[in-house]
């Protein structure tokens, strides 16, 4: 027979929330200095790891190999929030050969994996994770969060498209602050916190 719980006691959920508890130390504990507005991509990955970890309980064996019946491969794993050189579309597809100067990567981090040979690469300039296959590892080089790392990294980017990806990260950043000053409704997206301030004074 199913007892349902009594409403907003998670107490009585204890193994729910505990699992949900030790996945959230996970993902804090990888996060590092990657943005906060990549914690969907963060918490994949603890999943991801965690599910691949051996246990005490399981007599040293990792949740997978309970659910397959054999063990994980580990090879593909890559130090979480290393440097990684992604290969763009026209690379991949042979386009533009003749253009030498043209990059030919995306300069981008490991934020997760997607299968085996499969990884998830967010490319700051972009603002965006995509999953790819071709790629190139930088592991003794890990995301630190400062302006001047990815300087050198958005030579090729379009400034104005960058300045919106970073604006849109620092919003994100500061969420706290947003709600604690209640912004009127009217405040349109594309209003840079600069203008806002601007206003309030």
């Amino acid at each position: 027979m199913v007892e349902p719980l009594a409403l907003r006691t998670q107490d009585q959920n204890g193994g729910a929330e505990r699992s949900g508890g030790v996945i959230k130390e996970k993902a804090r504990a990888m996060r590092g200095n990657l943005p906060t507005a990549l914690w969907c991509e963060i918490t994949r990955a603890a999943v991801y790891l965690y599910n691949r970890t051996p246990r005490y309980q399981n007599r040293w064996k990792t949740p997978y190999e309970l659910y397959y019946g054999r063990k994980p491969g580990l090879e593909h794993l890559k130090t979480y929030g290393c440097k990684a050189f992604a290969m763009t579309p026209d690379a991949q597809q042979k386009k533009n050969r003749l253009k030498r100067l043209h990059p030919r990567v995306w300069i981008g981090y490991l934020v997760g994996y997607a299968s085996s040979n499969i990884y998830r690469i967010w490319i700051p300039w972009k603002g965006k994770v995509i999953a790819i296959r071709d790629v190139i590892f930088d592991e003794a080089r890990i995301f630190d969060g400062r302006e001047e790392t990815l300087r050198d990294e958005v030579r090729e980017a379009d400034l104005s498209k960058l300045a919106k990806e970073l604006q849109k990260i620092a919003l994100l950043e500061h969420e706290d602050l947003l709600e604690k000053i209640q912004l009127p409704v009217s405040v349109r997206q594309d209003e840079t916190w600069a203008d806002i301030q601007d206003e309030d004074d």
